[in-house]
């Protein structure tokens, strides 16, 4: 996983004042992630990991114009295999 300089001062800094280290507050935040995919398909909500991740992705600015072309490359690219 490759975090920028910023994200990385951020995660340090917030690491630092619950005091765990870096990588245990990545792991809270990927097992919360999953509780909550696992609790909406409890509540019988449609269960769709790569959108479910998605869309947690293009929460940040800083990909969402990359990402958000990237996948309409692959829905192009699905649509022409049908």
């Amino acid at each position: 996983m490759h975090l920028d300089a910023d994200l990385t001062a951020r995660l340090d800094t917030l690491a630092r004042r619950v005091g765990v280290a870096r990588g245990e507050l990545i792991r809270i935040a990927v097992d919360r992630f999953f509780v909550e995919l696992a609790e909406l398909r409890l509540a019988g909500a449609p269960f769709d990991l790569e959108t479910a991740v998605n869309a947690e992705i293009f929460n940040g600015e800083a990909s969402r114009d990359r990402l958000i072309r990237r996948r309409r490359r692959l829905e192009a690219a699905r649509r022409e295999a049908k």
